[in-house]
């Protein structure tokens, strides 16, 4: 019973973990990644569809994002929807292709992307901290039902501080790695 409580807190934190990853690669650095403009949503046959799902993406330089739709229709309200996306560069629309070079990052940028990576870090565990309460609570009321032993809970808390820590820890080298990467 104590592993199950255990493996349903694993697959949270991992959940919180995949989801903090995706989060940093759609932060805009001062080199370009598709991953910034993928769930771009752009109005497309009477629905909103991310851009993914409509044109191939690549990045030939450094700096500059290529999208290429599969449908050349679909080029205006690609553009369009990338207009209203803050990426720090313009779409440009050569009729078959739209490119987006992307700026070299100023120092107060790169200081306000550093804090907002340091604030998305700390919300990431929180949310890390509440779902390791939430195991403890569910342990702590396991033995007072007497359904799990008192060795059972200390167990518990060991495996649980375990744990956290390691993802705490994931959460840290994503999160200088992604500094590194913004050059703060």
């Amino acid at each position: 019973m104590l592993d199950q409580i255990i493996k349903k807190l694993q697959e949270k934190m991992e959940k919180v973990v995949v989801e903090f990853r995706e989060e940093m690669q759609k932060l805009r650095t001062s080199r370009a990644s598709s991953a910034s403009v993928e769930s771009v949503l752009v109005e497309q046959y009477g629905s909103k569809m991310p851009l993914r799902q409509l044109a191939s993406i690549t990045i030939p330089q450094a700096n500059l994002i290529q999208i290429t739709p599969w449908d050349k229709n679909s080029l205006s309200s690609i553009e369009i929807a990338l207009r209203n996306v803050d990426l720090g560069g313009s779409p440009t629309n050569d009729g078959v292709n739209i490119r987006i070079t992307i700026p070299p990052l100023t120092g107060e940028r790169r200081e306000q992307l550093v804090r907002l990576l340091k604030q998305q870090s700390e919300e990431a565990k929180v949310i890390l901290r509440q779902a390791r309460e939430e195991a403890l609570k569910e342990i702590q009321a396991k033995v007072k039902n007497k359904e799990l032993s008192e060795d059972d809970l200390y167990r518990g808390k060991e495996i649980l501080d375990k744990t956290i820590h390691e993802f705490n820890s994931e959460i840290d080298e994503i999160s200088k790695s992604k500094e590194t990467e913004i050059g703060g």
